[in-house]
């Protein structure tokens, strides 16, 4: 063991037993109480001028994203949690049917790894799901977001406080981020969660503890012949430029049936979109990647005049979205991967098996069990679509950006996405408070259920001259 892993460990140990002593204190709470201290956390960031502090930290501090958006995520994120977790049950008993009963506990502390792109909204919103459960939480901010982190941090310690709750139920690593201080707050926690780089999510679920990790994102929107144009482009413009591109529900590439192709993309121009040449396409390659093909870090989350300065062109004022022209182009390709920047990738293609084919290849790049969208009015186009693509969601006619949850659809306010066994996650779904449950069932007698092995083979056909069950 070198001497900053030693230290490193010694470190973490301390914080982790604070949480740990704070943890204990609301392991045997009530309910109510428990959604008093969640809400509690999730006012410290929705209250006036909070959220907007915070973000303006990290904007300053790592250049990703702006600050109006990352507001928006961060209250949107908080509301809708909350809604999703009124009146959800997390304590005592969350289940009956004949016979079980499911009781839930506490994983106990939980250690949060966190994106250099997005830690405003994930803090308030695994913190709410974290206490949720009566767990406590250590978050591992990225490098460069410590300060935003530790202040929002530091505001929901103090609404805890105004709530008479320990402070530190909810931490923050106090040293900077390392590879050490990431290998020993996995270690030293009862549960990780990963929603962070793909560095750190190996190692999350390289350590041994129990875990929740995202997949890589890379959100292809297939368009086919059947959509409305207007609403379709304004929807991919939003999906495409929220916070600069720069979270894992952006879109990054759209699939146009050629029907609809051209109006399509005349109707992202209207919205604010600059439609590039092929030299300007080449020009933020170029400088969007690197010879390697990753994202150029100095461009992550920067808005489209910036991407389009850096590539030695200019942009009319107003302009948030660089589209680029891919039916040139051949996966694999760095367009066809998650820029984390307002710049859209299109190809056309002659029909929508055809839309499904490329999809599937982009995704086979990169993006394997994230999610995608689907414009149509076609049953049949959505249900091919789920069926044929390797993803863990589907949103269909919405804006992308609702994959993380929304007004409009059922699914669950989020900011961790999980992607299956097709990104190497224990999950394929949006993170809840549930997934930071242990849950005891019991198990009590109920009338005889007919397990005759009569009966289970009942409709199998066995060879004439089989007679199983006779004699």
């Amino acid at each position: 063991m070198t001497g900053s892993e030693s230290e490193s460990k010694e470190t973490i140990a301390t914080q982790v037993e604070r949480v740990r002593n704070a943890q204990a204190t609301i392991d045997t709470v009530g309910q109510s109480r428990v959604d008093e201290l969640t809400r509690a956390v999730g006012w410290a960031l929705y209250r006036e001028g909070a959220a907007r502090d915070v973000a303006a930290k990290a904007v300053a501090r790592t250049g990703v994203g702006n600050v109006d958006d990352k507001v928006f995520k961060t209250k949107r994120q908080i509301v809708g949690a909350l809604e999703d977790m009124r009146g959800a049950p997390s304590v005592g008993t969350i289940r009956q049917r004949e016979g079980l009963v499911d009781i839930a506990k506490p994983v106990g502390v939980i250690g949060a790894f966190l994106p250099a792109t997005n830690p405003v909204a994930t803090i308030p919103h695994l913190a709410m799901l974290a206490v949720k459960g009566r767990n406590a939480v250590v978050f591992s901010p990225a490098p460069g977001t410590r300060d935003a982190c530790q202040h929002a941090v530091s505001l929901i310690r103090a609404e805890l406080a105004r709530a008479d709750a320990p402070r530190d139920l909810v931490q923050v690593v106090s040293d900077r981020a390392t590879r050490d201080n990431v290998v020993a707050l996995a270690a030293a926690v009862d549960f990780a969660q990963a929603t962070a780089s793909q560095s750190v999510v190996d190692i999350v679920q390289q350590s041994g503890t129990p875990n929740h990790a995202v997949a890589v994102g890379n959100v292809v929107t297939v368009v086919d012949q059947s959509v409305e144009v207007a609403t379709t482009a304004t929807e991919i413009a939003t999906s495409a430029t929220l916070d600069h591109g720069a979270t894992c529900v952006n879109a990054n590439t759209a699939v146009l049936h050629r029907a609809v192709a051209e109006d399509v993309l005349t109707a992202l121009e209207e919205t604010g979109a600059h439609r590039c040449s092929k030299a300007e396409r080449d020009a933020v390659t170029a400088c969007l990647f690197d010879e390697n093909g990753s994202v150029n870090r100095d461009l992550v989350g920067s808005d489209a005049a910036a991407i389009a300065d850096a590539a030695g062109f200019s942009v009319s004022a107003g302009t948030d979205l660089l589209v680029v022209d891919g039916d040139d182009l051949s996966v694999p390709h760095s367009l066809f991967g998650e820029t984390l920047s307002p710049v859209l990738t299109t190809t056309v293609v002659p029909d929508f098996e055809t839309g499904l084919d490329v999809t599937d290849a982009i995704l086979a790049y990169e993006g394997r069990g994230h999610s995608c969208g689907v414009y149509t009015t076609r049953d049949d186009h959505i249900r091919a679509a789920a069926e044929r693509l390797p993803v863990g969601r589907l949103i269909v006619n919405q804006p992308s950006i609702a994959l993380a949850g929304g007004k409009h659809n059922r699914l669950p306010f989020t900011l961790s996405l999980g992607g299956g066994s097709w990104a190497g996650n224990q999950s394929d779904g949006n993170l809840t408070y549930r997934t930071f449950l242990d849950v005891t069932t019991i198990a009590r007698s109920t009338t005889e259920r007919d397990c005759e092995p009569e009966s289970v083979f009942e409709e199998y056909a066995v060879g004439e001259t089989d007679t199983p069950f006779d004699g």
